[in-house]
């Protein structure tokens, strides 16, 4: 004797639900996915924005400003 039974139309519908069930967990997974993607990249941008801009290299070496010969280089206490 059966009390209860799944019909035709029952089974359609727990099916549906199920699929839109695991539908809309994919679809929450991949926009955790991207939102997470986003944040990561928007931080790398805040990074670059705070460092100080790279200047051009100079162009060779300074020279060496060249000391007078006949000045003593330091004082003598005399």
């Amino acid at each position: 004797m059966r009390f209860f039974a799944i019909t035709k139309a029952g089974l359609i519908a727990i099916a549906l639900a199920v699929f839109t069930l695991w539908t809309c967990i994919a679809m929450e997974r991949v926009t955790v996915k991207r939102a997470n993607l986003e944040a990561r990249r928007t931080l790398e941008r805040l990074e670059r924005l705070r460092r100080p801009a790279v200047s051009a290299p100079a162009e060779g070496p300074a020279a060496l400003p060249s000391a007078p010969s006949s000045a003593p280089s330091r004082p003598t206490a005399g």
